[in-house]
């Protein structure tokens, strides 16, 4: 049996800033973040809470309409990152590239059950091919995320601390 892969968002590209859009999961590039190191256990972990109660909060995604945008936004993030990144090298739909901003673990679950099928306490069900379950649980090989189109990279980076600052809970 064959899988089509989408190469395409369902929804228009530069209409959702930071609203949910469609976004297939093989497209979203993985750029450096602020966490470096994942428990493969917490992962999994992940995978399976994703599988029975979906994405409660959605990745966000920078979605760059043209190569040049991407580079503009590259040019900041490695200069703050410290890295080289070239828009050559990530994967676009066309001119339209989409540069995950946070949400890491939550993509790597994803990927997991994409690549692994359904996730169950004593690992993963086996599937016929790469993404058979994957297909039949979420309908499509799309993920939703929050869009924010041509987001420069500060503002990108601001959300990220963002997403990832840790504040105890009041005890009170």
């Amino acid at each position: 049996m064959a899988i089509t892969v989408s190469t395409v968002p369902i929804r228009k590209v530069g209409t959702n800033d930071g609203r949910p859009t469609l976004i297939s999961l093989s497209m979203i590039n993985i750029l450096p973040q602020m966490r470096t190191v994942f428990d493969p256990n917490y992962i999994k972990e992940l995978a399976l809470n994703i599988d029975k109660e979906g994405v409660m909060q959605a990745p966000g995604v920078a979605q760059h309409l043209s190569r040049r945008s991407c580079e503009k936004f590259l040019e900041i993030f490695n200069r703050v990152k410290r890295t080289s990144l070239t828009a050559k090298g990530l994967k676009s739909i066309g001119k339209t590239y989409t540069l995950l901003i946070f949400g890491e673990c939550r993509i790597r679950a994803l990927r997991l059950i994409w690549e692994n099928g359904k996730p169950t306490l004593e690992g993963f069900e086996s599937q016929q091919f790469l993404g058979e379950y994957f297909l039949r649980r979420f309908g499509a090989d799309q993920v939703d995320v929050n869009c924010y189109n041509g987001i420069d990279a500060l503002d990108a980076l601001g959300k990220q601390l963002s997403e990832n600052a840790y504040k105890a809970p009041s005890p009170w």
